[in-house]
């Protein structure tokens, strides 16, 4: 850094001699050293002091709660649609739908369409058999 300094000094009129800059610029690269190290120390010793324990927000375990069955509740029994089974596999599961489409081994466009109820002939095949596995009187 000093020979940095005195390389340069030449180009500017410092109104003091070489040694007395390296003097000065010694003094203040030690005065930041020490600061630093007074900072690194504090943030050490801060980190090794325990903090309270956080606890969860919300008391959530997993990133989707499972829908409530509300046509059980009102006594009527309807034929879920596979929407509704992708749904509720998902939640059972605890997975994305873009990982319920990997696993279906369709696109996630094609996982859309078919949860909305469309989709081409071999998705929805695709999709049938993977509900099967959870949904195997259906």
């Amino acid at each position: 850094m000093i020979a940095e300094v005195e390389k340069h000094a030449s180009a500017h009129d410092y109104h003091c001699t070489p040694a007395e800059r390296r003097d000065v610029v010694a003094k203040v690269l030690e005065a930041r050293v020490v600061h630093w190290l007074g900072v690194y120390q504090s943030d050490h010793a801060r980190r090794r002091t325990p903090d309270d324990p956080i606890s969860p927000v919300g008391g959530r375990t997993s990133w989707r709660q499972p829908a409530a069955p509300v046509a059980a509740e009102k006594g009527m029994a309807h034929e879920k649609t596979v929407g509704e089974k992708l749904e509720e596999v998902a939640a059972r599961e605890n997975i994305s739908h873009e990982e319920q489409a990997e696993r279906i081994g369709i696109s996630r466009s094609a996982y859309f369409a078919v949860k909305a109820g469309g989709g081409g002939t071999r998705v929805r095949q695709r999709a049938a058999l993977y509900l099967q596995r959870f949904f195997p009187n259906t």
